[in-house]
């Protein structure tokens, strides 16, 4: 089979967990014998921030390119438009995966909905999105949200990230007291959940735990953390290499990823969880392909700091449960999150298209 795979980034321009995932997929086709054409339109185009002007430009770009490919695959969100509108054009198989909120005029987050341009943006360009012949998306509460958009619920099915089996998993390493950990970048977007991290981590009145934030926006979290009176509790390191990422893994008992929306497979969250930590995260167990609540992980739904707050006093209670959770979570992501069972079900999907 011949593929392109288009992207707006690629390593080692990693914005966030799009970017490996979109190699990883890359990787593993191949390796399973199919020839691969990865287009980076960030490349090609590097001085273009709006994503209108980058689809339309990207139109030209990729129609003298994408004759001969068996499917055009849209990974990374940005470039679906073009994408959709580009395939049916060229009558090509074409496949997404839904791994963001871009274009989606439900999910998508407006300040002010109905005098937002982006909404309107949004409407407009959905309809080419929605020309693409074959989606997949994270888990089963975005698959819902994206059939509500508009995409037949036949054309939209639930594959989860795989694990890198490049990425370095360190052994645990014993400390004093108890580490939580938060990986995240701040942005608008973003702000709410990292505003919960701290809320969450002031109300453990227990001078044993520390929080250790990584990622951009180290300000904006010294804010918060003064704000909350907790400067003394937390590390607060700014951006980290992937690479670099594992020994913070390694000396962390918790994750902690209060997102907004409900999310169950981040890739933080699978590599935390291959680490052994134990992971709260806003999902449940109908949503969640990874975490098994209680057993592998917990989930928490609907996203209230007190329920946080009570989950990580009960474990600190009984210290016995964290290392059967961090078991359990180690086996559990690499059964769902196997390289060869995730790329096996984007195969399955390609020969459905």
């Amino acid at each position: 089979m011949k593929i392109a795979m288009v992207t707006p980034s690629y390593p080692p321009d990693i914005h966030g967990g799009g970017e490996i995932s979109c190699k990883l997929l890359v990787d593993n086709l191949r390796k399973k014998g199919h020839e691969v054409d990865v287009f980076v339109l960030s490349k090609v185009f590097p001085n273009i921030k709006s994503k209108i002007h980058l689809n339309i430009k990207a139109y030209d770009y990729l129609d003298e390119r994408l004759d001969g490919y068996d499917i055009v695959h849209s990974y990374n969100m940005s470039l679906l438009p073009c994408i959709g509108q580009l395939t049916k054009h060229k009558d090509i198989n074409s496949y997404a995966t839904l791994n963001g909120i871009i274009f989606s005029p439900s999910l998508a987050v407006y300040k002010h909905k109905f005098f937002s341009p982006k909404y309107y943006r949004n409407k407009i360009f959905f309809n080419h999105v929605k020309n693409i012949k074959m989606f997949s998306t994270l888990c089963e509460y975005w698959r819902r949200k994206w059939i509500l958009d508009g995409i037949p619920a036949r054309n939209i099915s639930v594959i989860t990230n795989m694990i890198d089996p490049d990425f370095k998993v360190e052994k645990r390493i014993s400390h004093d007291g108890y580490n939580i950990l938060h990986v995240g970048n701040y942005s608008p977007t973003r702000a709410e959940e990292i505003k919960s991290v701290v809320e969450i981590f002031s109300r453990l009145k227990n001078n044993d735990i520390r929080l250790t934030m990584i990622g951009s926006g180290s300000e904006e979290k010294k804010h918060l953390v003064e704000h909350y009176n907790v400067s003394d509790r937390v590390d607060i390191l700014g951006k980290v290499d992937n690479d670099k990422l594992s020994k913070y893994y390694a000396q962390s008992d918790f994750f902690l990823h209060p997102s907004i929306l409900p999310k169950g497979n981040d890739r933080v969250i699978i590599e935390a969880m291959q680490h052994g930590c134990v992971v709260l995260t806003h999902c449940n167990n109908e949503f969640s392909p990874i975490i098994e609540n209680g057993k592998s992980g917990f989930l928490i739904y609907p996203n209230i700091s007190e329920i946080y707050v009570t989950n990580i006093g009960y474990l600190l209670k009984f210290p016995e449960k964290i290392k059967t959770i961090s078991e359990h979570a180690k086996k559990r992501v690499k059964e769902v999150c196997s390289p060869d069972k995730i790329t096996k079900k984007y195969l399955e999907n390609y020969r459905y298209i």
